[in-house]
């Protein structure tokens, strides 16, 4: 299980426990005591323009192969390059 799902059952385990406390069934909650794995931040880095623009030339390129035409009317296409096109 990954660090950030620990961390999402702890909350969830966590909230119920404490409304448990709140309403008198528990003295006081055991998962505050829990420790939890550190979370593995990591920077996520973007595809650049003319990735995406690979990308959907490839799509493209797939359904076209797969359907025998394009599924996309000609001015979408157009569209598209336009918004990328910088």
């Amino acid at each position: 299980m990954s660090s950030g799902r620990v961390h999402q059952v702890h909350r969830a385990i966590r909230t119920a426990l404490n409304e448990a406390v709140r309403r008198g069934h528990l003295a006081r909650n055991p998962a505050e005591m829990a420790k939890t794995p550190p979370v593995n931040d990591y920077d996520v880095e973007p595809y650049t323009v003319d990735e995406v623009q690979q990308l959907f030339v490839a799509a493209h390129a797939s359904l076209t192969a797969h359907v025998g035409s394009s599924p996309w009317p000609s001015a979408c296409g157009k569209v598209k390059r336009r918004a990328f096109s910088g």
